[in-house]
């Protein structure tokens, strides 16, 4: 089946524009090797997936080629339109499992003002919508609505299934985000989390560091938080990272090897020395549950 993260067998799949996905040491490679772990050792019956910030709908389109009924939200119009779009191609049942939404996600309900684009624009973001110029021409903007994950569940009468895997790469927006599904992770519901970090990004969202840390220390709890590989973490890097106490690298499941690029997980054990040192620019971010436990986020 496409999408086991080897480049050759992307090539035989009509989604090669989506190369990059499993290029050799890149990020998303990463996040794409881990997503098939976690799914392949999971069963579609017994949950479904989150998936925040679709964009083009690449990970989307790997959860439901894997059989997952898929919640997919992204706030750009043209990002959802070209996720339609090639959902369209894909064959039944698969395609039925996608439920694509104009919408961002948030810790709040809110509606704001876009500007239509030319292009799906990975860097899109809330922020960028609150400064929009009341004075662009009406039919060049469109109104677009922002929603917690507990708001959407409730709406969707979504109330017992297990949310197997969230993933967030909205843009700053990843901390409101998790306060946004705090009643479901304090029911135990959600299993897997995989977000994208920006210190400065999120500050822009008007979430600083303090704010951010102690967010991540209360999933702690009862989550074990791991850095995936990213482009400043080789592995010599991660080995004196290691011995200086920023992380210990220990591998979350035997069936998450590197048999096709070096992909690891590196559990965090001092989140200011991890911005600090790797994730000044940027990062990717695993929280895997380790046991049902109530918690509420601050």
């Amino acid at each position: 089946m496409f999408l086991d993260g080897r480049k050759s067998e992307l090539k035989q799949h009509s989604l090669y524009a989506f190369e990059n996905y499993a290029r050799v040491n890149s990020l998303e490679s990463a996040v794409t090797n881990l997503f098939i772990s976690i799914l392949s050792t999971s069963d579609p019956a017994n949950g479904l997936v989150i998936d925040g910030g679709m964009n083009s709908a690449f990970y989307t389109m790997l959860t439901t080629s894997m059989n997952f009924t898929t919640y997919a939200f992204d706030l750009q119009l043209d990002c959802f339109d070209v996720a339609n779009f090639l959902l369209a191609e894909l064959d039944e049942p698969v395609k039925s499992l996608a439920h694509l939404y104009n919408f961002g996600l948030s810790d709040k309900f809110a509606v704001l003002r876009a500007s239509k684009n030319s292009v799906c624009d990975p860097s899109f973001s809330i922020s960028k919508l609150e400064l929009i110029n009341n004075n662009i021409p009406p039919d060049l903007t469109y109104d677009v609505s922002l929603m917690s994950i507990d708001g959407f569940l409730a709406n969707q009468n979504i109330i017992e299934d297990d949310i197997i895997l969230v993933k967030l790469d909205i843009e700053g927006a990843e901390v409101p985000a998790l306060h946004g599904m705090q009643s479901a992770i304090s029911a135990g519901r959600v299993k897997n989390i995989i977000l994208e970090f920006s210190p400065s990004i999120s500050l822009r969202m008007g979430v600083d560091w303090d704010t951010a840390k102690s967010t991540f220390e209360m999933l702690q709890r009862t989550f074990t938080p791991y850095l995936l590989f990213n482009w400043k973490l080789e592995r010599n890097e991660a080995v004196y990272l290691a011995q200086h106490g920023l992380l210990t690298t220990r591998r979350v499941d035997a069936e998450y090897n590197d048999d096709v690029n070096f992909q690891d997980l590196f559990e965090i054990v001092d989140w200011e020395l991890m911005v600090v040192h790797v994730c000044g620019i940027g990062c990717n971010i695993y929280f895997k549950q380790r046991e049902e436990k109530k918690m509420t986020l601050l």
